[in-house]
């Protein structure tokens, strides 16, 4: 039991520079900007943040939402939890009042989510909480506004910091992966169903971004099952990676030590990376890809940034 507990502290007292966080905190804050801006282009701002009484969408009650409470339930109540949103969302980015700015950022997420719970979607609550982990971190230590007032550039300097947001951020992404891959129960998914998921999804007008008529073909008909299958072997498989971030006790097995040998951790990060870019290619999904690909720095160390990807020796995870 001991010898447990050390582990269990010795993982998560891990100290790295905040590089990582960093720039976690700039690719969530200009996701989110984006996100919101692109409300704002549509004219959505009201219908979509304001009371059920001035919006066209919302229908929740004052009684319900505190920022209604507070503010009113006219038009500029939207208009001002938009613009809150706004400034919390670009002090994140460029890491002026960050912790502040990740925290009230997310509860006024979680308003919004309240006002329009129809609105919100996955990506939205995995950011949330990505925010949270955000207001405890040293994100605002490197690459920020509050690095320079405190007399250290805006680069910041490179000192040793609690790394357990990194690696809690970690577990979670692989969470979110493998539960994603086991609850895909539709057939379609599974050699009974042909493994024409990718197929039926893209043949979908309401989220493919094109025709895709020539998915009919044979060949791109057999890449889309072959991506069916990759897809499936991806997300249920995906915590193996925790073995590369949090080694488990004892001497390392033959498996392990290959895994480590040969940083097998990069298949699933390769393989994720082109996934998401391949959605956001083809479907209209929203900041659901770029979001997931702001918070795939968190599986690098500082040091395999700086060394172009190569895993220095002192460095764990």
């Amino acid at each position: 039991m001991s010898s447990l507990w050390r582990w269990w502290v010795a993982t998560w007292d891990r100290r790295e520079a905040a590089d990582v966080q960093a720039l976690v905190r700039i690719g969530v804050g200009l996701v989110m900007l984006a996100d919101l801006l692109t409300t704002w282009r549509l004219g959505l701002v009201v219908p979509l943040m304001g009371h059920g009484s001035v919006g066209e969408l919302s229908g929740t009650g004052a009684e319900w939402v505190w920022w209604f409470r507070w503010v009113g339930t006219d038009e500029r109540a939207a208009w001002l939890l938009f613009g809150a949103m706004a400034v919390g969302e670009l002090l994140l980015t460029i890491g002026l009042f960050t912790r502040t700015a990740a925290f009230a950022t997310m509860l006024l997420s979680a308003q919004w989510m309240v006002i329009l719970p129809d609105g919100d979607r996955g990506i939205d609550t995995l950011l949330r909480n990505v925010l949270m982990l955000l207001a405890f971190s040293s994100a605002g230590r490197r690459f920020s506004v509050d690095a320079a007032l405190r007399g250290e550039g805006l680069a910041g300097e490179r000192v040793p910091l609690p790394a357990w947001p990194r690696y809690l951020l970690v577990l979670q992404i692989v969470v979110m992966y493998f539960t994603a891959g086991v609850q895909k129960y539709a057939q379609q998914w599974w050699p009974w169903g042909g493994w024409s998921a990718l197929y039926v999804v893209l043949k979908d007008w309401s989220v493919s971004a094109w025709p895709f008529t020539w998915l009919d073909q044979p060949v791109p008909y057999f890449l889309t099952q072959v991506g069916t299958v990759v897809t499936i072997l991806f997300q249920c498989s995906y915590p193996l990676v925790l073995l590369h971030y949090f080694p488990p006790l004892g001497e390392p097995g033959r498996f392990r030590r290959a895994f480590e040998r040969y940083r097998l951790h990069w298949v699933w990060i390769a393989t994720g990376m082109l996934f998401h870019v391949l959605l956001a290619a083809t479907m209209e999904l929203g900041i659901f890809p770029w979001g997931m690909m702001a918070l795939y720095w968190a599986f690098l160390h500082p040091d395999e940034i700086r060394s172009r990807g190569r895993t220095p020796r002192t460095s764990t995870g």
